[in-house]
């Protein structure tokens, strides 16, 4: 499986608008033109009150291909882990070159961000972790509904493909919206980061990826408190977290061992949808293959394997599409 390559975005592209009711988009200024180029941008929503923010990553030849009645595009959502926030993630993990070579929209959200000498840093309520967003029992699963909603306003998204990958905290959160809101998602991917919600007995229409390290030492495969884990909790093991997962779903496993090391468990389910399990060998506790970023020693292509996961995958269940007044 190829490396993802680097990140080549432009940076000072013009923005996209949408053209509601036409269901077209045009470039801010000079329309679709052949040469536009692909956008990055930072969006707020009110939720419930409370100001929630994202980035965007729209690759411009996809959306061209969408709004000259092309297929619509598959949404990709991808949640930091904690501590982080959703400029770094996006810089991190190269699924914007993903995109591009794909062709899907990219939403990078915000978690809650913490006070005093946590400002800039942010947390996501996936249970019991982690730190101002669980305490304050923050709606992050109702914000990444209505972002869903606003996006897929904007663009021609196919609400059929819309996908969540998340790192540590943001991997707890991809389990629990797999759970929580298996309607609105066709498939999840979990990276280092397990199940932080008492049961999960409604996901079964959710395909499911999780990746983890054997080496982790922030959220143990074991499952417990990792000798350099930050949320003082005591994480439940992958096993675990994937035999909730698949408790409804009747499935039949195979493992498989490959050469270098890594191990592989498929669940094939006669009432739900797939589950994969792959652990890497020798890997700590980050985003593989992201940039050789520290903690992330495995160069496994995580955000490329996610794609290729998920691309497959459909819901069965879609909202009907905006009207114009």
């Amino acid at each position: 499986m190829p490396r993802p390559a680097t990140n080549r975005r432009a940076r000072s592209a013009p923005r996209l608008r949408a053209c509601l009711g036409a269901g077209i988009l045009m470039a801010a200024s000079t329309g679709c033109a052949a040469g536009a180029q692909s956008t990055d941008t930072l969006h707020k929503l009110d939720v419930a009150g409370i100001e929630r923010s994202y980035r965007l990553y729209a690759p411009a030849k996809a959306v061209k291909r969408a709004s000259a009645n092309g297929p619509p595009l598959p949404l990709m959502i991808v949640l930091h882990g904690g501590l982080g926030n959703a400029q770094s993630i996006e810089d991190t993990s190269g699924m914007d070159q993903v995109a591009d070579d794909g062709g899907f929209v990219v939403a990078y959200p915000n978690g809650t961000e913490g006070l005093g000498r946590m400002q800039g840093r942010r947390t996501w309520n996936a249970g019991r972790c982690c730190g101002i967003a669980s305490r304050e029992n923050v709606d992050d699963v109702g914000f990444i509904e209505q972002l869903i909603s606003e996006i897929a306003n904007q663009y021609p998204i196919d609400r059929t493909r819309v996908y969540a990958v998340g790192i540590s905290n943001g991997g707890m959160l991809a389990y629990r919206l797999a759970c929580e809101i298996p309607d609105r998602l066709a498939a999840a991917v979990a990276i280092a980061g397990t199940l932080a919600i008492p049961s999960c007995p409604s996901s079964n229409s959710v395909a499911f990826l999780h990746i983890h390290g054997d080496a982790d030492r922030n959220i143990p495969l074991q499952g417990g408190r990792g000798s350099r884990g930050l949320a003082r909790v005591d994480h439940r093991s992958v096993a675990d977290s994937i035999s909730a997962l698949t408790k409804n779903r009747d499935c039949e496993t195979s493992e498989k061992s490959l050469p270098n090391g890594d191990r592989e468990t498929t669940y094939t389910c006669h009432k739900g949808a797939p589950v994969e399990v792959l652990i890497l060998s020798g890997a700590s506790h980050g985003w593989p293959g992201a940039g050789g970023r520290k903690g992330a020693e495995s160069s496994f292509p995580a955000s490329q394997a996610a794609w290729d996961f998920v691309r497959s995958h459909q819901s069965h269940r879609s909202e009907p599409k905006p009207t114009s007044d």
